[in-house]
Parts: C-alpha cells; sequence; structure tokens
C-alpha cells in the first residue's frame, strides 16, 4: 500500500510533518484525494501551497496541476541524480564512479 508524506521546510533548512496518507493506489484518483485533503488544511490556515516537490509521478503531478494550478512544480534533486547516475551507467561509466546516489 503506497504511503504519500507530505512535508515542509523551514527557512533554515529543517523539514517537518503535515500529513501522511496511506493509498489505495498511485493513480490520479488517489493523488486528487490525498492533495484534495492537503488543501483543506491549507484552508484552515488561510493558506496555500507555494511549491511543490515530487520525483516525477504522473498522476501525481496531474492531481497537482488540477488542486494548485497556481503552485509552482519541481522535481526532486535526489531522483533526478539518480536517474542521472543511473544513464551513465547505462553509457559504460564504471560502477563506483559518480556521485554516489544510486
Amino acid at each position: 500500500m503506497p504511503l504519500s508524506e507530505m512535508v515542509g521546510f523551514t527557512c533554515t533548512g529543517d523539514t517537518y510533518h503535515i500529513a501522511f496518507a496511506f493509498m489505495g493506489k498511485e493513480n490520479i484518483d488517489h493523488y486528487e484525494w490525498v492533495l484534495g485533503q492537503l488543501a483543506e488544511l491549507y484552508a484552515k490556515v488561510g493558506k496555500r501551497p507555494e511549491t511543490l516537490v515530487t520525483d516525477r509521478d504522473i498522476a501525481e503531478m496531474n492531481a497537482i496541476n488540477e488542486l494548485f494550478p497556481d503552485a509552482q512544480h519541481l522535481l526532486c534533486w535526489v531522483h533526478i541524480m539518480r536517474n542521472c547516475v543511473a544513464y551513465a551507467m547505462g553509457l559504460g561509466m564504471p560502477e563506483g564512479t559518480g556521485w554516489g546516489f544510486a
């Protein structure tokens, strides 16, 4: 069962937990429900998220565009680096070299 974790970042770079949700599937319907709950939490304090960071899950990205159209959407740098290393390995980069993210 997939777990969706929502965290925030402080100006000093610390993270804090906002919410967790177990989802039946990682599809747009489930992401819309989870993000809808997040929108309700933000509405209670009169705010909206300005930036959302994901691992490039297409269903999640579509749900974000639907529920938070004004929010900036960024890709997680850890996932980007892992993909770069995986791509480089496919080009013949020797194992054990690189950035150590894989």
